[in-house]
């Protein structure tokens, strides 16, 4: 029985017959991109609330301009995977079509989702016990997250981890099945592209 998601058997799942789905795709993507949109809103709130220097915002002025924020920046990610790992795997001599690596990448980005909304749920129990008094954006994002508990660091230091593992493993196979390549040069590509999601992710 084919399963219905890669999630824990993505060789078996891309070997299923037919072309690449592009709306799971988009829906995984969109997934991804809600939870990027929870944990970055329930971020600005606090942020605003705890800096005395900042204006006053409300959830229901930081969602929006975080929900555009969070989709252009998604989309970008979810590309520059694509990117990586269809581009690798063909310079590997592998074949395959970009649809089938579009779906890859985004069921990859669908692990990450779950580290992003660990981080939503913790935020609360991470934010500093005395306002923030600092003018300089930099100082306040720094002391925003200067006081958290090394428990909440590691647990979700853990879980960035554990989710990156998996999504190295979904692309791995993933790849390997759908463009005709090793499970090494899959890998090759798949722990490229997991290097730079983290990276475009600090950035903004």
């Amino acid at each position: 029985m084919v399963p219905t998601t890669p999630l824990f058997d993505p060789e078996e799942y891309f070997a299923r017959e037919g072309d690449a789905s592009l709306t799971a795709a988009v829906t995984v993507a969109a997934v991804f991109w809600i939870a990027m949109v929870a944990y970055m809103s329930i971020y600005m709130w606090y942020l605003f609330d705890a800096a005395t220097e900042l204006p006053d915002a409300s959830l229901g002025g930081i969602v929006p301009m975080t929900a555009l924020l969070m989709g252009m920046i998604v989309v970008l990610i979810w590309l520059l995977i694509t990117t990586i790992l269809h581009g690798v795997t063909r310079v590997a001599g592998g074949s395959g079509s970009l649809k089938s690596s579009l779906e890859i990448a985004a069921w990859g980005l669908g692990a990450y989702a779950i580290a992003v909304l660990i981080q939503a749920a913790t935020t609360p129990f991470t934010t500093p016990s005395e306002p923030i008094t600092a003018e300089d954006p930099a100082e306040i994002a720094l002391q925003f997250g200067g006081d958290a508990p090394a428990l909440f660091v590691i647990g979700t230091l853990a879980a960035l981890l554990v989710t990156t593992i998996w999504a190295i493993y979904i692309w791995t196979y993933g790849m390997a099945r759908t463009h005709d390549v090793s499970v090494r040069r899959a890998a090759a590509a798949a722990v490229i592209a997991a290097v730079f999601v983290p990276l475009v992710m600090g950035i903004f």
